[in-house]
């Protein structure tokens, strides 16, 4: 147990906050299974961000990022216009996107 707190240490903060968008997404579509709500979710998701993934707070989601899912409204999210970090004058920045090779023929 003490070699996976420590590995899970030292993952990125940024690399947290996907893993943490990416679970509230995987487990938004199972509720009903699991028998919880919204909130529920959201509680248990931000209990293992702090607890197991050692993040002070829940991690940042982006406004639009909470609405796709479906979470608006939902207490406890840490909802932001802009995710700390990023550069809001790159292009691509508010989609998050860029690098690819691009359209074509």
């Amino acid at each position: 147990a003490a070699a996976v707190a420590a590995a899970v240490r030292r993952v990125d903060d940024r690399t947290k906050a996907q893993h943490y968008a990416a679970e509230l997404g995987y487990r938004k579509g199972m509720l009903r299974k699991m028998g919880w709500n919204a909130e529920r979710l959201v509680r248990e998701a931000n209990a293992y961000a702090v607890d197991f993934m050692g993040c002070p707070e829940p991690p940042p989601m982006l406004k639009s990022t909470v609405g796709k899912m479906g979470l608006k409204g939902v207490p406890g999210l840490n909802v932001v216009s802009q995710l700390p970090g990023s550069d809001a004058g790159s292009p691509g920045a508010a989609r998050g996107g860029g690098g690819g090779p691009g359209g074509g023929k």
